[in-house]
């Protein structure tokens, strides 16, 4: 009778420990979701200043993005966002042998490098036509912003799951 008590104690102890576990994991994981999202927003303050203090004056808001996303540094945002969210994640990706996810990443990464340049060269030289900034940018930062997002989003549903 003792050692059968003794066996549903330890038993309650690690089952007690899984939940604890499992629950400090799901924090972590939310308090890196949330700092990464912070990131973005703080990375936009300076950014944000010009269009919306002319959001305030003249109460246009689709201008408000436009000038938005018309400047180049959006791009540098998005590949920074998106190495932050890889470096969260490039070890648990490489024990899960989930390389296509790191070379998609990689490989958005290094489009937007390039375009970042591209643009910042033919901009010292001449005006480059501020729709394609707007749409590269746009399209740029939405996928990065869906693919990095994705990752914290999706290991948090993993850990939900084996709750």
């Amino acid at each position: 009778m003792r050692n059968v008590r003794e066996t549903m104690a330890v038993a309650d102890e690690n089952i007690t420990w899984n939940n604890d576990s499992k629950k400090r994991k799901m924090e972590n994981l939310k308090k890196r979701f949330c700092n990464w999202f912070l990131g973005i927003g703080i990375s936009f303050l300076p950014l944000i200043a010009l269009p919306f203090s002319n959001l305030v004056y003249q109460g246009d808001i689709g201008n408000f993005f436009y000038e938005l996303f018309c400047d180049i540094s959006v791009m540098f945002i998005g590949i920074t966002f998106a190495i932050s969210s890889m470096n969260d994640f490039i070890d648990e990706s490489i024990e899960k042998k989930q390389d296509g996810w790191i070379m998609l990443n990689l490989i958005c990464l290094l489009a937007g490098a390039i375009f970042y340049s591209v643009i910042v060269v033919q901009n010292k030289g001449a005006d480059m036509n501020q729709d394609i900034i707007f749409k590269v940018n746009l399209g740029y930062f939405v996928l990065m912003f869906f693919l990095s997002a994705g990752r914290y989003l999706r290991e948090i549903r993993e850990v939900k799951k084996c709750s």
